[in-house]
């Protein structure tokens, strides 16, 4: 099974991160794009990744930038 790219658009207290990964999802993708984010940020994954599922911020767009 091929992959598709997906872009994220990530607001992290203002600055703006704009990330790519391949996979199969888009769910997958965000956690992706949280671990990419641990290493930029230098939160853990679990903190990164609630920063933007909580309290239904809107703080983040994924696209799917190409199919596989």
């Amino acid at each position: 099974m091929t992959k598709n790219l997906y872009k994220g658009n990530f607001n992290w207290c203002g600055q703006l991160f704009i990330l790519y990964t391949q996979t199969n999802s888009e769910n997958i993708a965000f956690n992706n794009f949280c671990k990419q984010l641990t290493k930029k940020v230098g939160y853990s994954f679990n903190y990164v990744r609630n920063y933007f599922l909580q309290f239904n911020r809107d703080g983040y767009l994924i696209t799917l930038n190409k199919r596989g």
